[in-house]
């Protein structure tokens, strides 16, 4: 379930991971 994963992450980081800034 990926909302179990994104709710431990801030929105503004979420973001960046969908734009793929962030390493996995």
């Amino acid at each position: 379930e990926e909302q179990l994963a994104t709710a431990k992450v801030p929105q503004d980081i979420l973001d960046q991971w969908k734009m793929g800034t962030l390493p996995k």
